[in-house]
């Protein structure tokens, strides 16, 4: 395997792994926060600021998950139509532009859960 092959195995793979994190860390969020009136866990949120602020990390992260499905497609598409003329290039627009994306919303989207966790436990 060459260094091109691993390049590409390497961000397909990273893109997986924000994937499946942004899943899981989501679920968990859906799971644990509980909005029904009346019944409080410790990530309830008690006032409209903290419910916005969730909607945004719930945003983010299904946004990561999206580029991520792009970025999995713009592989596919680059690795698809490449000849020994035109081998493909990870750092082609389709595949740099939502990985990026993807990774700033994933880094976004879990830096402010991490805010609103300590919002709750200490605010």
């Amino acid at each position: 395997m060459d260094s091109r092959e691993k390049s590409f195995d390497t961000a397909i793979g990273t893109s997986k792994l924000m994937i499946t994190l942004s899943t899981a860390v989501l679920a968990f969020c859906v799971a644990i926060v509980n909005v029904q009136s009346g019944v409080q866990t410790i990530f309830t949120p008690d006032v409209i600021s903290q419910k916005v602020m969730l909607t945004i990390i719930f945003a983010f992260l299904i946004g990561s998950i999206a580029m991520g499905a792009w970025m999995q497609l713009g592989v596919t598409h680059i690795l698809s139509v490449a000849t020994h003329e035109a081998p493909p290039d990870i750092w082609s627009v389709k595949i740099r532009v939502p990985f990026m994306f993807q990774f700033c919303l994933f880094i976004l989207g879990m830096a402010i859960l991490a805010g609103y966790g300590v919002w709750k436990l200490y605010g």
